[in-house]
């Protein structure tokens, strides 16, 4: 999968295992509750520009179907 080759976490990298969230998010005035319900993606030297577009490609796929229960 797209994902593989990316880092995908919950909160921040130097947090990722805290179940709170973000303090740079809420420091921005994020909602608590909005700032739960974010995903941090990491990219490196190795992240190509293919592996991105197939990541975006693969986030949105998901999203679409999510959106179908919640109806």
């Amino acid at each position: 999968l797209a994902l593989d080759v990316l880092s995908v976490s919950a909160g921040s990298a130097c947090n990722s295992t805290a179940m709170t969230p973000s303090h740079v998010l809420t420091a921005l005035g994020v909602l608590p509750h909005l700032a739960h319900a974010t995903c941090r993606f990491s990219f490196g030297r190795y992240s190509s520009v293919d592996a991105i577009d197939e990541a975006i490609s693969v986030i949105h796929k998901q999203v679409a179907k999510l959106h179908q229960y919640s109806e």
